[in-house]
């Protein structure tokens, strides 16, 4: 019987994990597309922060896919999953966070054109 009201929470929770990678999806596209059309180099930096958001998100529903399995060694479920997709945004948010420096030092910023 708890088990069931786990796998309730877990429904729900993936639930709200696929709506966050839509919604940050989204964010991030029309964000994106707008800092391409204007030039914005802090637009495009605020794109790449909501694609972390994405990665972020999408590490969440990944982990949340085994933590509610059972198996005989782990009789409460494999909730420990969620730890590794942790880990997995941890290390996307750093590797934007590279990158955004990295294009910020070696290259010159875009500017709009004028019309």
């Amino acid at each position: 019987m708890a088990n069931q009201g786990l796998n309730s929470q877990i429904a729900h929770a993936r639930r709200w994990a696929a709506t966050s990678v839509l919604l940050n999806a989204s964010l991030a596209a029309g964000k994106g597309m707008a800092g391409w059309v204007s030039g914005s180099a802090a637009l495009m930096g605020d794109a790449v922060h909501s694609d972390t958001d994405v990665v972020g998100s999408a590490a969440a529903l990944l982990g949340l896919w085994p933590a509610g399995r059972q198996h005989p060694s782990f009789p409460y479920g494999l909730y420990k999953a969620e730890n590794l997709a942790t880990q997995v945004s941890a290390l996307a948010i750093m590797l934007a966070g590279y990158e955004v420096a990295r294009h910020a030092i070696l290259r010159e910023p875009s500017m709009p054109i004028d019309i």
